[in-house]
């Protein structure tokens, strides 16, 4: 059993590599409305910043408001069924 050549090893392990320049950026569009929504939200509860990050408004308003603790008066079939 022979081992690997060590200066092979070396070579591939230290070898720079140029980057590639393809660059590609997808853009995610989000509604205008969701976004005055949250900011509207953001500043009644005096809401210095979020962090999008690749979220939609709506989850962030969503979690937010969660976290806050306001609860939707949204009613579904099964919590009508339940009662």
């Amino acid at each position: 059993m022979a081992l690997p050549d060590f200066d092979d090893f070396i070579m591939k392990r230290f070898t720079k590599t140029e980057p590639s320049q393809d660059f590609t950026f997808d853009f995610q569009t989000v509604s205008q409305e969701d976004v005055d929504e949250l900011k509207q939200f953001c500043s009644d509860h005096n809401i210095i910043g979020v962090n999008f990050g690749n979220n939609n408004p709506k989850a962030i308003l969503n979690m937010l408001k969660k976290r806050i603790g306001i609860k939707e008066d949204k009613t579904s079939s099964k919590t009508l069924l339940l009662d």
